[in-house]
């Protein structure tokens, strides 16, 4: 690992930060009390601190033309020996198994595993700050072993400082879309096991943590070069564990690839339709669109027949624009977008042929390599139906599509218009009661 030595300048930094920025703890019964206490109002009236003043040497500011920053730095003579420093803690916004030690850079090799043995931490992950000059690594807290005490014994080595790992989330609302339709309440019913959903279309990340574990089998009919986000994100919604949940982590993910970069054609789609019911897969999900096509209709048809429940999406060509296929093959449940306000996708489009709604604008999902990303149309909120689908086939094992799409219908939270409408269909998919409901 290369570290760039700082020394004094970097501890210097985080020192004067510190003491702008930071609520030095005035004892470890204060920071202990402050992670088990009630929150206070949010309006208070202020009180003097009782910190003692800090007495610093002069200082000095780092010109401006130096193409750097202001930054005021205490002027030192040496290495400061600064007391052990918590940061503030507010209870559950952190990792409760983990904290954050941080150490000048060019600290001796092998630092954090010497200073967390002691306590039983282990290191987990190093990497360097190079911007504040310091060396971070994050450490595993043993059971038994709380934040707030790890913390107070890494703070007795001068010149370390520690704090909690902090959890954060995007500002869009990630993964709005599984509260909205009370997904997390609906798994004490059904998390989707044991049933298989093909997912037809680009080639999905199957190495992705999220839903490697899940991947119960592959094919690709269009010799797809790489993963790709579409695919990677539809798997994700469905059946992804982890952070970035699906709907039904429990479910088994047949991955189809029918898509490359060019698109799709009639010939790829057909011949995956017709491995997925090959392979016994009880849900196929067909998160895209085109126009009316005879051979891929006559394989959805048969798909129905047998068991299969078909979802598709409704399509992203706008209010005016004629049904999608195989979304108006009668029988799947063509499923439109709403957001997180239940508004309806501009983009979506219309008809009688719409069975319900999801959520499908700015949706979090997993994408290649590891990452995530944020994604709207149609294919989403499909995604999230056929996750939906899966919950109910673990419930009701011989339930056939009909049934399964008129239990989607009448449970569905109306939306729009009174009654059923060509926008949102009968409306958007309520995952709970669907669940908490006979066939």
């Amino acid at each position: 690992m290369v570290r760039r030595t700082r020394g004094a300048a970097g501890l210097r930094a985080w020192a004067a930060a510190l003491a702008v920025g930071i609520a030095l703890a005035a004892a470890a019964a204060d920071a202990r009390a402050q992670s088990t206490a009630p929150l206070p109002p949010t309006t208070t009236t202020p009180t003097t601190p009782t910190t003692p003043p800090v007495t610093t040497t002069p200082e000095t500011r780092i010109p401006l033309d130096q193409g750097r920053d202001p930054v005021t730095l205490p002027q030192l003579p040496s290495l400061p020996s600064l007391p052990g420093q918590v940061m503030p803690v507010t209870p559950g916004l952190f990792v409760d198994n983990q904290v954050l030690l941080l150490i000048p850079t060019g600290s001796p090799p092998g630092a954090p595993q010497q200073i967390a043995s002691p306590l039983g931490l282990s290191v987990l992950r190093e990497f360097d700050l190079q911007t504040l000059g310091l060396h971070a690594a994050v450490l595993a807290i043993p059971p038994g072993l709380d934040v707030i005490t790890a913390i107070e014994f890494l703070t007795l080595t001068p010149n370390a400082l520690a704090q909690p790992v902090y959890r954060y989330q995007l500002a869009a609302g990630p993964q709005y879309a599984l509260d909205l339709m009370q997904v997390s309440a609906a798994h004490q019913y059904a998390t989707g096991a044991q049933v298989t959903v093909a997912v037809i279309d680009t080639a999905v990340d199957v190495g992705h943590p999220a839903i490697a574990p899940r991947i119960a089998g592959i094919h690709d009919f269009v010799g797809a070069s790489a993963p790709d986000p579409h695919g990677t994100a539809v798997a994700g919604l469905i059946a992804g564990g982890g952070a970035v949940a699906g709907v039904a982590p429990g479910a088994r993910i047949l991955a189809l690839t029918a898509f490359g970069s060019a698109g799709g054609t009639s010939d790829g789609i057909a011949q995956a339709i017709d491995y997925a019911i090959a392979a016994g897969a009880r849900v196929l999900n067909m998160s895209f669109s085109g126009p009316s096509d005879p051979v891929v209709t006559q394989l959805t048809q048969a798909a129905l027949a047998r068991g299969r429940v078909v979802v598709a999406a409704a399509g992203n060509n706008g209010p005016s624009a004629p049904p999608s296929w195989p979304a108006a093959v009668p029988g799947v449940i063509a499923v439109t977008a709403t957001g997180p306000d239940d508004s309806l996708y501009p983009g979506a489009n219309r008809g009688s042929y719409i069975t319900v709604a999801a959520p499908g604008v700015d949706v979090l999902s997993i994408a290649p390599q590891g990452r995530v990303g944020v994604l709207t149309g149609t294919s989403m909120a499909a995604a999230h139906v056929s996750g939906v689908v899966a919950l109910l086939l673990e419930r009701h094992g011989s339930a056939s599509p009909a049934q399964i799409r008129d239990l989607l219908e009448r449970t569905a939270i109306d939306l729009g218009p009174a009654g059923r409408d060509t926008d949102y269909g009968a409306g958007r998919v309520n995952t709970l009661a669907a669940l908490q409901q006979g066939m």
